[in-house]
């Protein structure tokens, strides 16, 4: 038998081993994935895609610990914009997400009778689809009436009831295509965000779209908290206040008011980063000139960094406009095209 000195010997050897196995495993978790192929990767996108090799490439290198490049997990940033960039958007505003939402919404009060004529909603209801009907972009009359329709059309609704509100409207079929809302994610590029959250990215969503109309529409699809999703701010009250009271009481419960203070657009992009986050991203991702100013600001970040613009030149499956500005724009800048058309072998979440 072995003596008492030779038992505690070994199990403090024991000890040790599996001490340091501890270790081992708690320095591999940090930045090792579960090993796959480039094919296994990013699996919607086309084999011989020249964006998906280099997102591979970038992605291998800034995680490997070895690598000049190595970013630490913690200033690991990426930052998407949401309409057209990883959910559907077509070229005219009853394509977008939050105009779509609104429409709905008046189109529901209406058969409901809750709004008639002579109304504030309803009166700027009509107009605004006057002004659709004679510029679908309203590129002629601006956005002031459309916000206003928005604001107005949830105008004292709590906001978990909106979110909720949007989260349904998701399952509702979409108004030029032949796919329910749900379904408008674009696949490669939800992968793309599973990709890098799997090699400890944290990723954000930065849309001029409202914030919970983005909480909402993401839910069950991005697996996101909240405070990692950045939109267009609409003014709150309490229920048991006046609008403009600096009261809140205990019983109070939050809702949403008629007009919006903070538009996420263009360079107010930038100033939310930097508010919400504390920190410049590493990698962004748009599809039109309002992410322009995202991006640069990423590209002004020490670590290497990586720009990608998604082009929208697939008539066939989805929408073809702004093809030759986008492409000039990567041309000029250095960011990496990615063309629905040519990389996304699928394209619909569902699909």
């Amino acid at each position: 038998m072995r003596s008492l000195d030779e038992k505690r010997l070994i199990l403090l050897i024991l000890v040790f081993i599996l001490a340091a196995f501890m270790l081992i495993a708690a320095g591999c978790t940090e930045d090792t994935a579960t090993p796959a192929s480039n094919e296994e990767i990013l699996a919607s996108w086309t084999k011989n895609s020249e964006s998906k090799a280099l997102l591979i490439e970038y992605v291998q290198d800034v995680t490997d610990k070895a690598s000049a490049d190595f970013i630490p997990a913690e200033d690991r940033i990426a930052v998407f914009d949401m309409d057209g960039t990883f959910l559907c958007e077509g070229n005219i505003s009853e394509t977008v997400l939050g105009v779509a939402v609104t429409l709905y919404r008046c189109e529901e009060l209406k058969a409901a009778g809750k709004i008639n004529e002579g109304g504030a909603l309803y009166d700027n209801y009509q107009a605004l689809q006057q002004q659709l009907a004679e510029d679908p972009t309203l590129g002629k009359y601006g956005a002031d009436l459309l916000y206003a329709v928005m604001g107005g059309a949830f105008a004292g609704m709590p906001i978990e009831e909106y979110v909720s509100y949007v989260t349904a409207f998701m399952t509702t079929q979409h108004p030029d295509l032949d796919i329910k809302w749900a379904d408008a994610f674009y696949r490669p590029m939800i992968e793309l965000i599973n990709y890098l959250e799997d090699n400890n990215f944290t990723v954000y969503i930065v849309s001029g779209t409202d914030r919970q109309t983005v909480w909402g529409a993401n839910q069950g699809v991005i697996d996101l908290p909240r405070s990692q999703m950045i939109g267009t701010d609409i003014n709150l009250y309490g229920s048991t206040q006046i609008q403009d009271s600096y009261e809140f009481a205990v019983a109070d419960e939050l809702l949403r008011q008629r007009t919006y203070y903070g538009y996420n657009f263009d360079n107010a992009k930038v100033f939310n980063i930097y508010r919400q986050i504390g920190k410049k991203p590493v990698m962004a991702f748009g599809n039109s000139s309002g992410d322009y100013p995202m991006i640069n600001f990423t590209l002004s970040n020490d670590y290497r960094t990586f720009a990608g613009l998604l082009i929208h030149d697939d008539a066939q499956r989805e929408y073809e406009y702004n093809v030759d500005t986008s492409l000039a724009a990567c041309e000029d800048n250095s960011w990496t095209p990615i063309s629905i058309k040519d990389d996304f072998s699928a394209l619909w979440l569902n699909q």
